[in-house]
């Protein structure tokens, strides 16, 4: 919103005090935040926007030439709105359209006539096509033939809405776009030993082997789409050279690593890596001193579909999950959609009473996290959990510890399964755990008989066969 109110207060202050030539070019903008665009006849607007909102509007050059003031009878205003919510703008050449706009759509600021055109075609003059976008919510309008015919086939999303006026054809008006960038005061001898990425090179500096990160500019991460042609290539521009460094504001950056300009005879690498399409222009305060260059080699860019913005496109593409059993976990990614050549990490996180066992889909990793690299298409993974049951940890019975004539054979555990009795006596076992719990390690005793005391075989002792338990009681009435 402040850059909407920054933007407007600025061109309304420009409209009323600047005067502009009797035929001039309409200069064209895309908002990089909305994709609608923004057209202007004045050249001082062309150029407070180019100069202060170098990342918000992208400058795509003239589209057509206009009055800029009404001297033929013949010619009608083109009067020029903006939408207070999203910002955009809307141009309309006839009456009825602009009352009907006024009356009925108070979103819509009313900011007067921007030039003069024509409602009838006249000799020198061309059409322009009205589309309306419906993403952006804004209409686009061109003088192009070809780019009319490209947009009707390969945007199905921008809907045709005739011709808005006719205007001249564009004329030189020696107006010269930012380009690269020549050195002013760069350091000399530094020697390129290593390109670590695209935007990242080691350089021997009088001796001293420094990291230099290239400022302006921004190239995939390792794993990212075009990471890998992004590295070649400045390899093949800078690698095993000499080239000129120049500093901006900053010195280093967090990481240590110098913050230049590079140059190579005179050749601004910077800029060259951003208009093949091989770098994002980024803006990095307070070095910005090209940073209107390099959003117009930028645009260049991807107006040619160079680089990035052929090999990169779409998206962006989402990763659907899942969990077999449903209850057996979750999965989630990061990030998710994923932009076009990007990479995204998926982790599976189990359940209670559940562990993972295995990714099928899109994911073929062994692990509980599995990461998807270069990303082109919508991706479906699932990720399977098995069910465990809690752990049994063994606990003796009560014949550990007690005092036996023979092998004890029951009551050797309240948990776990018991292993085989051993050992002559004292008799040793353990109850084993189940399910990953722990063993516990028991034994019995040997007792000794007394006189006149027959023994059982639970360890007891009686003279009588009521005293005696299991096994104990003879056929005539005694205990054995």
């Amino acid at each position: 919103m402040l850059l909407r109110i920054l933007l407007s207060t600025a061109l309304a202050f420009l409209s009323v005090t600047l005067c502009a030539a009797e035929s001039t070019n309409v200069y064209r903008f895309i908002n990089t935040q909305s994709s609608s665009h923004f057209y202007t006849v004045w050249p001082q607007e062309r150029d407070w926007v180019i100069n202060n909102l170098p990342y918000n509007y992208i400058y795509e050059g003239p589209s057509w030439s206009a009055l800029a003031e009404n001297n033929e009878h013949s010619a009608v205003p083109v009067y020029r709105f903006r939408n207070l919510n999203t910002g955009v703008w809307f141009y309309t050449a006839y009456d009825d359209e602009k009352n009907t706009i006024i009356e009925t759509l108070p979103d819509w600021t009313y900011e007067g006539i921007s030039w003069y055109a024509y409602q009838e075609q006249t000799p020198d003059t061309t059409p322009v096509y009205r589309f309306w976008n419906e993403i952006a919510q804004a209409p686009f309008y061109t003088a192009s033939e070809i780019e009319k015919a490209a947009i009707e086939q390969d945007y199905p999303h921008f809907t045709y809405q005739g011709v808005a006026w006719y205007s001249g054809y564009v004329v030189n008006d020696g107006f010269v776009p930012p380009g690269p960038s020549e050195p002013i005061n760069p350091t000399l001898g530094a020697y390129v030993s290593r390109v670590v990425d695209g935007d990242t090179i080691r350089v021997d500096l009088a001796g001293i082997d420094e990291p230099v990160r290239l400022i302006g500019i921004d190239t995939p991460e390792r794993g990212e789409c075009f990471y890998d042609e992004a590295t070649v290539r400045l390899s093949d521009l800078v690698l095993g050279t000499n080239v000129q460094l120049e500093q901006d504001v900053s010195d280093r950056d967090r990481y240590d690593r110098l913050l230049r300009y590079v140059y190579l005879n005179g050749d601004d690498i910077n800029y060259r890596m951003v208009r093949e399409g091989y770098a994002k222009a980024a803006e990095y305060p307070p070095d910005t001193a090209h940073a209107q260059s390099f959003a117009y080699a930028e645009m260049l860019a991807k107006r040619d579909g160079l680089g990035r913005w052929a090999g990169c496109v779409g998206g962006p593409f989402w990763i659907t999950t899942s969990s077999s059993p449903s209850n057996g976990g979750a999965v989630s990614c990061n990030p998710n959609p994923v932009e076009a050549g990007g990479a995204t990490t998926c982790t599976a996180q189990a359940a209670g009473g559940f562990a993972f066992s295995s990714w099928s889909g899109d994911c073929t990793n062994s692990g509980t996290s599995c990461t998807l690299s270069d990303v082109r298409s919508d991706k479906d993974l699932t990720a399977t959990f098995s069910q465990v049951t809690a752990p049994v940890h063994g606990v003796c019975g009560s014949s550990n510890g007690a005092s036996f004539s023979s092998r004890p054979f029951y009551s050797l555990c309240n948990s776990g399964t018991a292993s085989s009795v051993t050992g002559n006596g004292p008799w040793y076992w353990a109850c084993n755990g189940s399910d990953g719990g722990g063993d516990d390690p028991c034994m019995a005793y040997v007792r000794s008989s007394s006189p006149g005391t027959i023994m059982c075989n639970d360890g007891t002792r009686s003279p009588t066969c009521t005293s005696c338990t299991r096994g104990c009681c003879s056929s005539h009435g005694g205990c054995r």
